[in-house]
C-alpha cells in the first residue's frame, strides 16, 4: 500500500508484531516481520508489512527497490488499500492500479503474484464510496482482462485499527495462500519455491 494506508496497524492486528504506528507517513523504514497463526493454532505464515510505496519506486524513487526487492520473495501479496475517501480526488481503485504499475515496471512478474486486496479504514465516514469506487473498479478490470490476478482476487473490507473482519483476512490468508504454494516464485525461470507447514 501507499503510505498510511494502515500497513503496520495490520499487521499488529494480526500477529505478534509490533511495528510503530503513527498518524503521518513513512512510519515503516523497514520491513516488520509478523507470524499468522491459523484459527487452530496449527498452521503458521510469515507477513511481512513493507515500507510504503511510492509513485516511481520502480527507479528508486523513495525507498525504491530496497523496498521492492523484499516484494521478490512473497508468494502473495496482499494490498492494502485506504479507502476513506480522505484526501481529496482519492480513488481506491486508482490507487490499487498505481501499486500494480510500480510492481509491474519493476519486474513484470510481481504483478501476477495470487493477490488480495483489503479495503482499509472502513470505520471512517466516506469509506463505503471508496470501497464501491474499489470494486467497480475491480469489475470493470475483470470483465476487460479475466485472467489478470486481480480479476477474481478476494476484497475485504477492514478496520485493522478497529480490528473489523480481521478473522476473515486471517482466513482467507490461509485459504488464498495455500492455492499459490504450488505456483512458482518465478513464472519466468519456472524455478518452485517450496513450503513446509
Amino acid at each position: 500500500g501507499f503510505p498510511n494506508a494502515g500497513k503496520s496497524s495490520l499487521l499488529r492486528a494480526i500477529s505478534n508484531a509490533h511495528p510503530k504506528v503513527a498518524s503521518y507517513p513513512f512510519t515503516t523504514m523497514r520491513p516488520h516481520i509478523g507470524i499468522v497463526e491459523d484459527a487452530f493454532g496449527i498452521e503458521t505464515l510469515s507477513v511481512a508489512d513493507l515500507p510504503g510505496l511510492v509513485e516511481g519506486a520502480h527507479d528508486n524513487v523513495g525507498l525504491g527497490h530496497s523496498f521492492l526487492r523484499h516484494v521478490e520473495r512473497t508468494r502473495g501479496l496482499v494490498f492494502v488499500i485506504d479507502v476513506s475517501m480522505e484526501m481529496r480526488d482519492s480513488n481506491p481503485y486508482k490507487d490499487l492500479q498505481a501499486l500494480r504499475k510500480e510492481l509491474e515496471l519493476y519486474h513484470p512478474s510481481l504483478s501476477r503474484r495470487t493477490s488480495i486486496v483489503l479495503a482499509n479504514k472502513m470505520d471512517l465516514p466516506l469509506a463505503e464510496d471508496g470501497l464501491q469506487l474499489l470494486r467497480n473498479g475491480l469489475r470493470t478490470l475483470s470483465a476487460a482482462s479475466p485472467q489478470d490476478a486481480l480479476a477474481d482476487c478476494p476484497i475485504i473490507p477492514i478496520s485493522a485499527q478497529k480490528n473489523q473482519n480481521i478473522d476473515q483476512v486471517v482466513e482467507t490468508f490461509f485459504s488464498v495462500l495455500e492455492d499459490a504454494r504450488s505456483i512458482p516464485l518465478n513464472p519466468e525461470t519456472g524455478v518452485r519455491y517450496t513450503y513446509q507447514s
